[in-house]
């Protein structure tokens, strides 16, 4: 027996001491590849919900939230809850906070963007049924995930339409720079047919309600409750879509004009939004 261990173990030292054992490999690499299988798609998704961190985790998301609200007493005074000239212009201290809110914060991409992009590439994949694992063998869980991606992309333009105004608007998804950064802006208009279309889309896919492990995730009544606001939006600046106040034919706003205050609340003419306001509304309520 001792005869046997003593041979075990010069023949275990030998291979130890090898140089196969000793050269490094790598063994995986994350690539965007990543993103269509189970883990790495789910993964993505979960970080959709970035657009709801940034509302209350940096200073820049309350300060769009609240300043000038009167029930937040703001850091910074009265200059800015009473929308004082010396903050409140293209760059103050508001534009800043905007700017890092809808773009990136400290260099983390936590921004608006930055969740857009992830957002489009969650639909894209699931959308063109690159999918693995769950996302392919389950149409139902594919189109929860797609709902809850749609909802979040949705969020995402609203905050920023209701921040700015006409913004540049993209459903595609991309890994690498831009040739350049002349984006053009998509009316209002345009981006609330895309709200409206990606929260009925969730309406239609989320659960009433999920688990407790699962707390936190868009539902079915959110995005109803969402629709209600939209609608309703919509509806209000319904009368402002013509050059009157600043509107043009092409959809765009004249800053120049004096009313152009309200033509920027121009989001469409469509004669069903009440009722749809109220329809979704009720399914919140009852």
């Amino acid at each position: 027996m001792k005869k046997y261990i003593i041979i075990s173990l010069l023949t275990v030292g030998s291979f130890s001491c090898s140089d196969s054992f000793l050269e490094e490999k790598m063994v995986s690499t994350i690539t965007q590849d990543y993103f269509n299988t189970e883990q790495g798609l789910e993964q993505l998704v979960i970080g959709t919900y970035n657009v709801h961190r940034m509302k209350f985790g940096w200073t820049d998301g309350i300060m769009n939230f609240e300043a000038g609200t009167d029930i937040t007493a703001v850091q910074g005074g009265l200059t800015r809850s009473n929308y004082s000239p010396n903050v409140w212009h293209s760059t103050g201290g508001v534009a800043t906070d905007v700017n890092s809110f809808m773009g990136q914060y400290s260099k983390q991409l936590l921004g608006l963007y930055p969740t857009i992009n992830n957002c489009n590439r969650v639909v894209e994949t699931i959308s063109e049924g690159k999918g693995l694992g769950k996302f392919a063998k389950d149409p139902e869980y594919a189109a929860q995930r797609m709902g809850e991606a749609m909802f979040n992309r949705a969020m995402c333009y609203y905050q920023l339409v209701a921040m700015l105004g006409d913004v540049y608007c993209t459903t595609k998804s991309s890994n690498e720079m831009p040739a350049n950064f002349a984006f053009e802006r998509t009316p209002s208009e345009e981006i609330y047919k895309l709200m409206i279309s990606d929260a009925r889309y969730a309406y239609e896919h989320l659960p009433e309600e999920v688990s407790t492990s699962e707390f936190g995730r868009a539902t079915r009544y959110a995005a109803a409750h969402f629709l209600a606001k939209l609608y309703l939006q919509r509806a209000q600046g319904a009368e402002y879509g013509s050059s009157e106040y600043g509107r043009g034919s092409d959809g765009k706003i004249d800053n120049s004009n004096s009313k152009s205050y309200l033509g920027m609340l121009f989001k469409g003419n469509v004669s069903t939004d009440l009722d749809s306001c109220i329809f979704f509304s009720t399914q919140v309520i009852n």
